[in-house]
């Protein structure tokens, strides 16, 4: 119908020199992720570098909004080290900057 608009292109570095890449949905959410498969220099000669496509880390109930639920999911968790969400900083331990993470990023997810 010629109503087909492309959205503007985003660069990713992967520190390497990808040959390859692919898209799956690795994490099973619904959301397209890439590999990239890498030429490099060193002892191996090459690597593979994964991107997870996460759209919106600090909705933890997963319903497109980061709301109230969220935050008590955020604060059932605080001082704990969840290895992922809502550890936001990857500090090992939920703590202030990941709240303050989750409350600048209130309300629908884009």
């Amino acid at each position: 119908t010629g109503d087909l608009v492309f959205e503007e292109p985003v660069a990713f570095s992967v520190d390497a020199d990808p040959n390859f890449v692919v898209n799956t949905d690795f994490n099973d959410d619904g959301v397209f992720d890439l590999v990239t498969v890498n030429a490099d220099e060193g002892e191996t000669g090459g690597s593979v570098t994964v991107l997870i496509n996460v759209q919106c880390p600090w909705d933890l109930d997963d319903n497109e909004v980061v709301g109230a639920s969220d935050l008590l999911s955020l604060l059932v968790q605080w001082g704990s080290d969840p290895g992922g969400p809502p550890d936001f900083d990857g500090d090992g331990t939920v703590g202030a900057s990941d709240l303050l993470a989750l409350l600048v990023n209130w309300g629908p997810c884009p």
